[in-house]
Parts: C-alpha cells; structure tokens; sequence
C-alpha cells in the first residue's frame, strides 16, 4: 500500500482510496435494481467489483461496496470482445432460492436481467427484470490539498524524517519523490517492516491519502 502526501494531523478526518486502473473493465459498479417483485424489491442496491488476476478477471457482486457484508456471488471469467458475461450467475441464499443474473459488464456499465422463482400460493411463478448499474469513480473530495494551518505534516512526500520502524532498524519501505509517495516493503530478511511516528499523539484528527493496487499484475 503507498502512502501519499499529505499525511498529517488535520482539522478533518478524511481517507480516500484511489484505485490505478489499467484496464478499462477493472473497476466498480455500482446501483439499483428496479424491480416490483422479489427480494430487490425491499433491498434495490447492487454492486460489482472487477479485478484481473493475470489472464482472468475476478468479478465480486455484494450489496454494498462500503459496509462490511457477504458477497452475493464471486466467479472467474476471462475477456471477450472487450465485454464480461455473466451467464446463469447463481446468488447465494442470502436473496432467496433461484436468484440468477445474466448480462455483461462493459467499460461503462453492467446491464442485464434479473430473474427468480417465487412461490405463490402453492404456485411457483417465474419473473425476470432488466437491471442497468453504472461504473463509479471513488475519489477523495480532499484529495492533494494542503494541510491546515496549525496541522502537524508527517509526510511531505520527500523523506521519513517524522517516521521509524517499529523494529528500530533502518526503515525498509520505498520513498518515492516524484510521486511524493511512500510504499510499504519488506526488510532484507523478508520480513514486514512496520513503521510509526517518532512523536507521541492523543486524540488527534488524522487526515491520509492512500493508493491500493488494482492487482491487474
């Protein structure tokens, strides 16, 4: 994980992830799914998580990208003409029996239909919605800005000067001054090198910018 400038003791709490995409399917979709009938009646939110894992692609579905909960469903795939298919996606017994998505995720969106059993009556019915879910773009609304007057900066993105590591040998990670960025490394015995601030603080207020990779490697 890099650590970017600014990371300091600030008037706001604010983190932001900002996820390096380098692929035009990677990424993270996010929605409702209007139906009359079923279980996205009460419960419309749906979202996709795609990561490439070499050749392959990972696509995650979950009710929400930023609460702590189970995924729907999870499958590997690979490419094709620049489009993901989900055929016959099984989701799980959170949402019922015979909950199935089919469609595609393209650069833009994923679009589809949503289909289900339900018995009625003694009657079991079949019904299939279309659904349509939009890529989103998570940023932070504080991304790059200056620290405030009065904050104490622990990073200015060209050395470790407010930093040690925890083991109190040389700090291993990497410090990268064009990106004004530090990345977490392992020490010359392969073993994780953690860092902390050489100051002591209370309760404080922490303003940090951090980048995860997209794992597209």
């Amino acid at each position: 994980m890099k650590i970017k400038s600014i990371l300091a003791i600030a008037a706001m709490f604010s983190t932001g992830a900002l996820l390096a995409y380098t692929n035009d399917l990677v990424g993270e979709y996010c929605g409702e799914i209007k139906a009359q009938r079923g279980p996205f009646n009460a419960n419309p939110e749906l979202c996709f998580r795609v990561h490439k894992e070499g050749d392959n692609y990972k696509v995650e579905i979950m009710r929400d990208l930023w609460r702590r909960c189970k995924t729907y469903a999870s499958f590997n795939t690979k490419e094709q003409d620049g489009e993901i298919i989900i055929q016959n996606c099984r989701l799980s017994y959170l949402l019922g029996p015979q909950v199935t998505l089919n469609g595609k995720i393209t650069k833009d969106k994923v679009e589809g239909t949503y289909y289900f059993k339900q018995n009625e009556n003694g009657v079991e019915k079949e019904y299939t919605f279309p659904f349509e879910i939009n890529k989103i773009e998570r940023k932070s609304p504080t991304l790059n800005m200056k620290a405030p007057k009065g904050a104490t900066v622990l990073f200015n993105g060209s050395n470790f000067s407010e930093w040690k590591a925890c083991n109190n040998k040389p700090i291993a990670w990497k410090l990268d001054k064009k990106e004004k960025s530090m990345m977490g490394a392992r020490d010359a015995n392969n073993q994780s090198s953690d860092i902390e601030t050489k100051r002591k603080f209370k309760n404080c207020r922490l303003h940090m910018e951090f980048m995860i990779p997209d794992q597209s490697e």
